[in-house]
């Protein structure tokens, strides 16, 4: 990606994906999804929710934070908060709530178990 998508101006591309969710819309665009689908990296934007992952996140994602922040409270109780210029890896097996007023995220997922749709 280069400065200016980073910027913002990749979710003005032809390949952008829209999800209108009640809380608002949801902006991903995927820049690589490999061949077997199991490996997908991207830029995504999210209005403010509150998530609880009672089963396995299902996949292993490195994010970086571009704007605004997240709290992460694992099933153990360890609260992470991410903010802008920060960066996490969450694996598959991890299972807590997950918190925010909006973000905006680059990510790279990868999923051994089965093919990202």
């Amino acid at each position: 990606m280069k400065q200016q998508d980073i910027a913002g101006a990749i979710f003005q591309c032809p390949q952008l994906h829209v999800e209108d969710t009640k809380a608002g819309k949801v902006l991903d665009v995927v820049s690589l999804l490999s061949s077997d689908k199991k490996f997908v990296s991207g830029m995504y934007q999210a209005p403010a929710g509150r998530f609880v992952i009672e089963d396995a996140y299902g996949v292993d994602e490195y994010m970086h934070f571009l704007k605004g922040s997240v709290t992460l409270t694992s099933s153990d109780g360890t609260v992470t908060v991410i903010n802008a210029g920060d960066s996490v890896t969450l694996s598959k097996e991890w299972k807590g709530i997950w918190e925010t007023e909006g973000y905006t995220k680059i990510y790279v997922i990868y999923s051994a178990d089965a093919p990202i749709e």
